[in-house]
């Protein structure tokens, strides 16, 4: 997809045994990152991830179609 230059891990939900919204699923990824929790983003179509998310310390963005533009302005990419 054109991503793999600003990409340094990929970590899918099915070989981790836990999905969103689930802890689990946060929690995984932060230990095989051994990163805090405010050194992630989660950008998601789904409101109850993006407050899982935020629920873990993750900051976090509701992504809904057609809101490109407000996703670009979120991550300061202008």
């Amino acid at each position: 997809m054109g991503f793999g230059e600003h990409v340094d891990h990929v970590l899918a939900a099915g070989r981790m045994g836990a999905v969103k919204p689930e802890a689990d699923y946060f929690r995984h990824i932060q230990e095989a990152l051994n990163l805090p929790p405010d050194a992630f983003l989660l950008i998601d179509d789904l409101q109850e991830n993006t407050e899982a998310a935020r629920d873990r310390g993750w900051f976090a963005h509701h992504h809904k179609e057609g809101a490109y533009d407000r996703l670009e302005q979120v991550l300061d990419l202008r």
